[in-house]
């Protein structure tokens, strides 16, 4: 997997987490967002799937809450946002650079 098809995906699914709001199929997400974390360590991007399987398994512990708020959620959501974000801007910098002929002198760049 592309890292910037990683980024929209694992956007999409926080997102879409975010609005389902009852957080119902909790362990159907749990899933989803371990596949993505695989995903992100199998292309190298250990720090993101790292916040990935957070993410995963504080939906696994809130599964046997129900849909009451949970602050390790809400802090492993951002966190993985953050990380996304971070890698968008990242990608676009270096597909910036790239259409100009310019290379992308980031030690961190994918």
């Amino acid at each position: 997997m592309i890292p910037d098809r990683l980024a929209r995906q694992a956007r999409a699914a926080i997102e879409e987490l975010a609005a389902a709001g009852a957080l119902e199929r909790t362990e159907h997400r749990a899933i989803s967002f371990r596949r993505l974390s695989a995903d992100a360590r199998s292309i190298g991007l250990f720090d993101l799937a790292t916040r990935l399987e957070a993410v995963a398994a504080a939906l696994e512990a809130q599964a046997g809450r129900g849909p009451q708020p949970s602050v390790t959620l809400a802090e492993a959501l951002l966190a993985s946002y953050d990380r996304i974000e971070a890698l968008s801007a990242r990608l676009a910098r270096g597909a910036l650079l790239s259409a100009f002929g310019a290379e992308d002198d980031d030690p961190e760049a994918p």
